[in-house]
């Protein structure tokens, strides 16, 4: 399961940078960008084993200081698959992770996979992407049919979780901190990097978790040389309730060149050119799939306009707006429109969008500012 749940992650890593790069930000309303393609270079792991000269080093051997391990985030890119296979205990289950990561510009990407034994085994999906400063999401733990979201205003504590923490390999499902100590082994190579080598059993390790008792175990790790960064980190443990492998490799490092959307993300409308008053935040665009061929998207809009001035504003549009007004009232194909009076427009494209204005106890997101609505816009082609 372990092999297979590789070969997928680099087979899907594959599609992905095969597939679509994510559009620019519209500067301003009416603007539309495209997609395009973009590979990316792939490079399997290696690991030379001959000992490299022996370094004028303060301290020599190099000696394993969990406190003192360095942020591989240092480097220019990188791809990083992590594998955490448990047997057995209430855990038991493959966990994979594919995440992609370059410094400037900033841009970054996970996919994290799921297969628990006690569901039966099914594989499950979740996708994050940073890209122009916009947060890409598949939420495909509750489909199908999946759901697709871009938001403009992402949440910090989101893209660090998600994307940016991930990325760093002293995080994660496994903290690095747990390996208390470790012994060295020799200086080698690692997918051209100089590292230093060091082995671990169990008793060098504060717990692994998921296993109950550890009971045996062995691991290696790499640390970059200067740096002190992990380059690669592996393990297998025996507890009293489960075993546990983990491994976390570094690959295509500085050889990244783009980050892109998959081929099974759909092609966002970042902006159709809505009109909205002025003030009017455009925060996320959700697209829904399998029977629903409505784009959703979330505004935040200034508490300071009434309803009133909200309906009036569409009611005078100017006549060379793109959008001319075909009705205000109830719409019963939208939920939120059967108890408020909604705005339906039409362009020369043929295009709709239905607006359902704020109303005092909608559910709004908690990110939206104070002094702020939140309207939603149904836009569909």
């Amino acid at each position: 399961m372990q092999n297979f749940a590789k070969f997928a992650l680099i087979f899907g890593l594959m599609l992905s940078a095969c597939g679509q790069v994510a559009p620019q930000a519209p500067s301003e309303q009416g603007a539309v960008s495209e997609l395009s393609n973009a590979p990316v270079p792939t490079k399997a792991v290696t690991s030379t084993q001959t000992p490299l000269p022996e370094p004028t080093a303060t301290v020599w051997p190099p000696v394993f200081d969990p406190a003192a391990i360095g942020d591989n985030r240092v480097l220019d890119s990188f791809i990083l698959i992590i594998t955490d296979n448990i047997v057995g205990g209430s855990a038991d289950g493959d966990h994979s992770d594919l995440i992609g990561y370059i410094k400037e510009p900033l841009s970054a990407s996970h996919t994290a996979y799921f297969s628990f034994a006690g569901s039966g085994g099914n594989l499950e999906e979740d996708s994050y992407y940073l890209i122009d400063g916009i947060m890409f999401t598949k939420d495909g733990q509750n489909g199908p049919p999946f759901y697709y979201y871009a938001e403009f205003q992402p949440v910090a504590d989101d893209v660090n979780y998600w994307l940016l923490d991930a990325a760093d390999m002293r995080q994660g499902s496994f903290p690095i901190y747990l390996i208390e100590s470790a012994e060295f082994v020799a200086q080698e190579d690692y997918q051209g990097i100089p590292a230093n080598h060091f082995s671990f059993d169990e008793t060098d390790l504060g717990g692994v978790g998921y296993v109950g008792d550890l009971q045996s175990g062995q691991g290696d790790i790499y640390l970059a040389q200067g740096d002190n960064y992990p380059v690669y980190i592996h393990f297998n443990v025996t507890g009293s309730e489960a075993s546990r492998e983990f491994t976390a490799e570094l690959l295509t490092i500085n050889q990244l060149a783009e980050i892109g959307l998959p081929a099974d993300f759909p092609v966002f409308e970042l902006n159709p050119g809505i009109p909205f008053p002025e003030g009017t935040i455009l925060w996320s665009v959700q697209e829904g799939v399998e029977g629903d061929d409505s784009d959703w998207y979330d505004h935040f809009v200034p508490l300071e306009i009434s309803n009133q001035d909200f309906l009036d504003f569409y009611r005078n549009l100017p006549d060379d707006s793109a959008w001319k007004l075909e009705e205000i009232g109830n719409v019963s194909d939208f939920r939120s429109c059967d108890a408020r009076e909604c705005v339906t427009l039409l362009n020369w494209r043929l295009s709709q969008v239905v607006i359902a204005p704020y109303m005092a106890g909608d559910l709004c997101v908690s990110t939206m500012p104070a002094g702020y609505g939140c309207v939603w816009a149904f836009y569909k082609e």
